[in-house]
């Protein structure tokens, strides 16, 4: 808005806003100008309407493996990914800054930015801390709509060294 109007007189341009509602996906933009001689139209403009802020019902954690035999070694890993979506469920803006957090091992990320797909992984290396039954969790954490936390876990094991008790 506006679909019409005149430029000004000094630079000859002319604003207008789109508004693009709720759902994602691509648009095409066309200015025509209209003078006494006829109407000059332009090549179409594409502009893709991307997805809002994270969403807590749209945001998901897991990890592979969710195993690590990291109770009795170090630098034995986990990938853990995150995939964050707005509230109609279409991926967060590529870029969206994911912090991770972890009460066992250490817990890494470059650059922790989401890709175009939402999707933002980390790296668990088994290492101190490490909680006496093994288990803990792994947390993504981000910046939603309004500015509220949205929040993921995922329960790890660092499992210790197989032990064979009995052979028959």
């Amino acid at each position: 808005s506006p679909d019409s109007g005149y430029s000004d007189e000094q630079t000859g341009r002319i604003t207008s806003v789109i508004h693009s509602g709720t759902v994602s996906g691509p648009i095409q933009v066309v200015a025509s100008l209209t003078t006494s001689s006829g109407t000059v139209t332009s090549s179409p403009v594409r502009i893709l309407i991307h997805s809002g802020q994270p969403d807590q019902a749209h945001m998901s954690i897991g990890a592979n493996p969710i195993n690590v035999a990291g109770l009795d070694w170090n630098q034995r890993t986990s990938t853990i990914t995150v995939q964050v979506g707005d509230k109609y469920g279409n991926p967060v803006p590529e870029g969206t800054a994911v912090h991770f957090t972890s009460e066992i091992g250490i817990v890494t990320t470059s650059p922790g930015l989401t890709d175009a797909d939402g999707l933002v992984s980390a790296t668990l290396y088994s290492a101190n801390p490490r909680s006496a039954d093994g288990f803990g969790y792994v947390k993504a954490t981000t910046i939603g709509e309004g500015g509220a936390i949205v929040t993921d876990s995922v329960r790890m094991l660092f499992s210790g060294q197989a032990l064979i008790d009995s052979v028959k």
